[in-house]
């Protein structure tokens, strides 16, 4: 019997997936890499088909398959890039994009995403200098000029975003990208009235779509909510959840965070393995996004012998790398027991070396990645000495803020608001847990608090992480720092109260949330106590 024609099964692939038939498409594909290990068409078609279903992380395997059989095909390692921002690996994408510069070095699309992807990884020098070439290589490029305005506009630089834009504003029909960069520096100008409109029209075309379609919503949501049109302004950020629509099992997630609270028990933490290193240099701020986690950092990083690390990778490139060395139980947290001092040890070491990278003189180094909320047994492992702050705030406060924003990976359970419940409920469950069983490590502090009681709490703060009173602090919006997440508009700004109680203004729309919370047992204070 002769063997598959590889090219009749690419074929037999592309028909079944224009037919809709994903899963026979697939099976088409891994016959044809089966039968040419070789074939370089077979990869990447197999990348976007995963990337298409979901398999972000199966489609970067096959791209860098892909990459590897052809390393001079500028356009797979393009593909390779868009799949590794599409897995939050902000640096490696950079890697490809700088790859494609070398040799194609008036690409003012490579110069952009590399742009984005300095941003992402906190090389703000390095992104502005990206963009400004994407710029000088292509000064008809919208999409430059709209990143280039957004980085200004980041970097508290309003006017200037305004300035970079005007020339496109006055363009007819304004450019989708254009028109969503101007939207947040109209906002913080006081020129809503001009930018809703434009958003407006762009949302009604067909032509703008996917992510792009996604980022106009949620801007628009933004500029309705400035002019308190709240209605308006959820209609908006639910259109722009449905555009996406990812998946996500609430099932699975209360799965895995019902087996960390069972492994680590009180008991097992008062026995498990750890690391024998003292340090305290540090410092784990937990909790839900937009639970106050970037403001408690910026206060912290206010003081002189503090350096803010941001939403930092090495605990989970820790968690991995231990899962590779244990074969027997590669699934964390399978192996908590298991690990032993010598390997702890070297995650310590490793880790203190990365901070210290950062911040060579720095007493402490805040680590404020969420997702460190299920992993805290993890690191009390590594760092005995460590402390963590767990920063709380009122559930449906925490809620809509999730909601009214366009996260991207890792926070699929944002689009509905019966799996936004359900994603709350498992934290406040994982979070009551940690606090029983780590004892005055765990230090737990209310957002209302803190806005009310702003130098009180500080001090319990530092107190907490080992550090003495510092009158910066207390002025924390002057530090000059940019905050690459979601919260970066409130850290420039003096402590205030408007965001308390911010649900009220949609609360006519958020049943399907309360009542989700209220099955899940989650109290509800101003509801549940009126």
């Amino acid at each position: 019997m002769s063997a598959p024609d590889p090219r009749a099964l690419i074929r037999e692939a592309l028909s079944a997936q224009q037919s809709g038939d994903i899963e026979r498409a697939k099976a088409a594909l891994q016959r044809a890499i089966e039968s040419d290990a070789n074939s370089v068409d077979a990869r990447v078609l197999m990348a976007r088909l995963r990337a298409a279903t979901g398999d972000r992380s199966g489609a970067v395997k096959s791209a860098l398959d892909a990459t590897q059989l052809a390393p001079d095909d500028l356009r797979i390692r393009r593909l390779l890039a868009e799949l590794l921002a599409a897995v939050n690996r902000p640096e490696d994408a950079a890697v490809q994009l700088r790859r494609i510069i070398r040799d194609r070095p008036n690409d003012a699309g490579a110069w952009t995403m590399l742009g984005a992807m300095l941003v992402l990884a906190n090389d703000l020098a390095g992104a502005e200098d990206a963009y400004a070439k994407a710029v000088e290589a292509s000064p008809n490029s919208a999409e430059a000029a709209a990143g280039l305005a957004s980085l200004r506009e980041l970097d508290g630089r309003a006017k200037e975003a305004i300035a970079i834009l005007e020339p496109w504003l006055a363009k007819s029909p304004v450019d989708d990208r254009v028109a969503t960069a101007f939207a947040a520096p109209a906002r913080r100008l006081k020129r809503s009235d001009e930018a809703i409109p434009l958003l407006e029209e762009v949302v009604k075309r067909k032509s703008v779509a996917g992510p792009r379609r996604e980022m106009a919503l949620f801007a628009l949501g933004d500029l309705y909510a400035s002019q308190k049109r709240f209605d308006d302004a959820f209609a908006s950020y639910t259109q722009g959840h449905q555009t996406r629509h990812a998946p996500w099992n609430p099932d699975e997630f209360d799965a895995l965070c019902e087996q960390i609270a069972g492994t680590y028990s009180g008991a097992f933490i008062g026995a498990m393995p750890r690391s024998t290193s003292p340090s305290r240099l540090p410092v784990f701020i937990v909790g839900m996004p937009r639970s106050g986690t970037s403001l408690t950092e910026q206060i912290i990083a206010s003081h002189p012998d503090a350096f803010p690390g941001g939403e930092r990778r090495e605990i989970r490139h820790i968690m991995r790398q231990l899962a590779g060395e244990m074969p027997d139980a590669p699934r964390w947290p399978d192996h908590a027991g298991a690990l032993t001092t010598d390997q702890l040890d070297r995650a310590a070491a490793w880790y203190i070396e990365q901070s210290r990278a950062l911040a060579p003189d720095a007493q402490r180094v805040t680590d404020k990645n969420p997702a460190n909320q299920l992993r805290v047994g993890l690191i009390a492992q590594v760092f005995p000495e460590a402390r963590f702050i767990h920063t709380r705030r009122h559930p449906l406060d925490t809620c809509i803020s999730i909601y009214s924003k366009r996260f991207t990976i890792g926070h699929e359970f944002a689009d509905r608001l019966p799996d936004l419940a359900r994603r709350y409920a498992a934290y406040d469950r994982i979070a009551r847990h940690w606090a029983r069983v780590m004892g005055d490590r765990f230090l737990e502090i209310d957002y209302e608090h803190l806005v009310a009681d702003q130098e009180g709490v500080t001090r319990t703060m530092l107190a907490h992480i080992g550090l003495d009173w510092d009158d910066a602090c207390m002025s924390f919006h002057e530090s000059g720092r940019i905050v690459m997440t979601a919260s970066y508009e409130q850290v420039r700004r003096p402590m205030y109260a408007s965001s308390v109680g911010r649900w009220r203004d949609y609360e006519k729309h958020l049943g399907p949330l309360i009542e989700c919370l209220r099955s899940c047992g989650v109290a509800l204070p101003g509801l549940d106590d009126a």
